[in-house]
């Protein structure tokens, strides 16, 4: 099974991400640029994917035994639980984001 994906978003989903939080970084050689992907579904029981809109920037994810992926600005990601990588931040780099449930709703926290 795949666990990442890269697309252009539909309009539905460019509009409602910008409702999302924000979370940025700075690019390398900065040491915060390169970091491993955090395990984000241990904290969030329930949630079973990450959707993401790069608003800004570029980076690369190196993936264990796979070949490397690109995002950058204007890109729709779902990282999926199990997901593993390295980032190297290449331009510094903002994405909106939320987390999701099985069902497709939006993850709110746990019942």
């Amino acid at each position: 099974r795949q666990l990442v994906s890269v697309m252009r978003p539909c309009s539905e989903d460019a509009l409602s991400a910008k409702l999302w939080p924000v979370w940025s970084c700075v690019a390398e050689p900065d040491p915060l640029g390169t970091f491993l992907e955090s395990r984000w579904w241990e904290a969030r029981p329930g949630a079973v994917e990450e959707r993401c809109l790069i608003s800004d920037g570029r980076a690369t994810l190196d993936i264990a035994g796979e070949q490397a992926v690109v995002v950058q600005a204007g890109d729709w990601v779902v990282f999926k639980a199990g997901f593993s990588c390295a980032w190297h931040v290449k331009r510094n780099i903002s994405k909106h984001y939320a987390y999701f449930s099985a069902d497709g709703t939006q993850w709110t926290g746990p019942d």
